[in-house]
């Protein structure tokens, strides 16, 4: 095989690579969120109902909207979190209207928050997305730390790397898949060992799964 280098190139396509796969789950997660009701609910408390049906009789004249629907609104979060270092966030999203409802002058200004109250029904799930969510970020950062800052700083080679992560080429430029495969086998050396934890070695698997598409 022949000797690649590991550059700091390789190792930041590796780390963009690990920021899609996990950005995929965040993303599902996010579009989960959006469908729970969560603007539905903040309209409908914030909105007071004698406004809404005012509204809805104007919008109803034959002769066309007298009040723009709203498609989505900014809704802000607090929950308690999982996480010792950090028990309690603050976190912004946007979720849509649906269907799209109007909203007074003031709900329609640039900056307008809606918060997400304990009270309101989709709290609870919404804060379990979240949750979810920052589990996802937090598997991320630390694929991150232990595969690229950690085994990818530790190996000189393409070859050393795949020792202990076999699975490596497949996160790998196309460039460097091909130098790897193509070359022949005579020019191949010796390779200083590394050794790595169990801990590592999940997170290797980790990252394997999720580019094979594993649960």
């Amino acid at each position: 095989m022949a000797t690649v280098r590991i550059t700091s190139a390789i190792r930041d396509f590796v780390k963009n690579r690990l920021y899609d796969l996990y950005g995929q789950q965040i993303e599902a997660k996010q579009e989960e969120r959006k469908r729970i009701g969560i603007g539905n609910a903040c309209y409908e408390f914030y909105v007071p109902a004698k406004y809404r049906e005012c509204v809805k009789q104007l919008n109803d004249d034959p002769d066309g909207l007298w009040i723009e629907p709203t498609k989505a609104i900014r809704v802000e979060m607090e929950y308690f979190t999982e996480d010792l270092d950090k028990p309690f966030r603050t976190v912004m999203f946007n979720v849509p209207l649906d269907p799209p409802a109007p909203l007074p002058i003031r709900m329609r200004t640039y900056g307008t928050t809606f918060k997400l109250l304990e009270s309101m029904a989709p709290y609870e799930q919404a804060r379990k997305i979240q949750l979810e969510i920052d589990r996802i970020e937090k598997e991320r950062d630390k694929a991150i730390e232990q595969l690229v800052n950690g085994v990818l700083h530790q190996c000189a080679t393409l070859n050393q790397v795949l020792k202990v992560w076999p699975s490596a080429l497949d996160f790998m430029p196309s460039d460097v898949r091909q130098k790897h495969a193509s070359t022949s086998t005579r020019n191949r050396s010796t390779t200083k060992e590394i050794s790595i934890d169990d801990d590592v070695k999940v997170s290797l698997m980790k990252a394997r799964m999720l580019n094979t598409g594993g649960k």
